[in-house]
């Protein structure tokens, strides 16, 4: 009876040892940088954000983005940052969000899956070793919640935009010697 016992201690101590560890575990910092979401109001025709690819658990590294938008475009659109995309937004009535156009980073698997899903509906901007850049404008415009000619306004004016577009990483997160 006392091996069992002892047995059964052993395992109790086990037991107890493995959920202290997985309570330490999850409690620890994530390692990898995170890029923050966020919403402003675009203020100058130099628009520059942060962008990373986020693919279940993994982030890629953080890149800087820069373009310049339209004189229009100063005062009445916002951009919205989620870490993986920016998206530019019209604010109607000064304060309602209607989606223009996002730019997008991917990781190589989400590149693939995303254009062979859907050929022709992003336009790619720049690729890296680790993360490709792409945008895209809603397929209707009723995704925009804008008239047709207010939006088509916006939209023809994106791709001069998106020729300005350029990157700089800023983390040295999976950086090969």
């Amino acid at each position: 009876m006392s091996s069992k016992r002892r047995l059964l201690a052993n395992l109790f101590r086990l037991t107890l040892l493995s959920a202290f560890l997985l309570v330490l575990v999850g409690c620890m910092p994530d390692p990898q940088p995170t890029v923050e979401d966020f919403e402003r109001t675009i203020n100058s025709t130099d628009v520059t954000a942060s962008l990373q690819y986020v693919q279940v658990r993994e982030r890629g590294p953080i890149y800087e983005i820069a373009m310049t938008v339209p004189d229009d475009w100063v005062g009445s659109f916002e951009i919205e940052g989620t870490g993986n995309q920016l998206l530019f937004n019209y604010l109607v009535d000064g304060d309602i969000p209607a989606l223009i156009f996002f730019v997008e980073a991917l990781s190589e698997e989400q590149y693939w899956e995303q254009i062979g899903s859907y050929p022709g509906d992003y336009t790619n901007v720049v690729f890296t070793d680790d993360t490709y850049f792409v945008y895209r404008l809603p397929v209707d415009p009723v995704f925009a919640t804008l008239d047709e000619e207010l939006y088509a306004g916006f939209s023809e004016q994106v791709p001069t935009a998106m020729s300005s577009f350029s990157i700089e990483r800023v983390d040295s997160m999976l950086m090969m010697p």
